[in-house]
């Protein structure tokens, strides 16, 4: 093995290298890429399911409010009424 073998070798090495850093910069930047996706997609659902969850307990607020203001109404009524002719 003379010297020229052995920088050829060691460019050759060096190739191998960049392209391996080359490869590996590219592999993380579509992993990095791919999880934002992921937590982009999660994000949505989440939304989503939250949305759903606030369409529901809007619902069941007014029915418990609707509920309620029709006891109050059946309460003065009751106070109104003559006696006898309560519920």
């Amino acid at each position: 093995v003379d010297a020229r073998q052995l920088q050829e070798l060691a460019e050759a090495l060096s190739e191998v290298q960049l392209r391996l850093i080359s490869v590996s910069t590219s592999r993380r930047q579509t992993a990095i890429a791919q999880a934002q996706e992921i937590e982009d997609g999660a994000d949505v659902y989440a939304d989503g399911i939250l949305g759903n969850i606030q369409q529901d307990l809007k619902e069941m607020l007014r029915i418990v409010t609707n509920g309620r203001q029709q006891l109050q109404i059946d309460n003065l009524t009751q106070r109104n009424s003559p006696p006898g002719k309560k519920k």
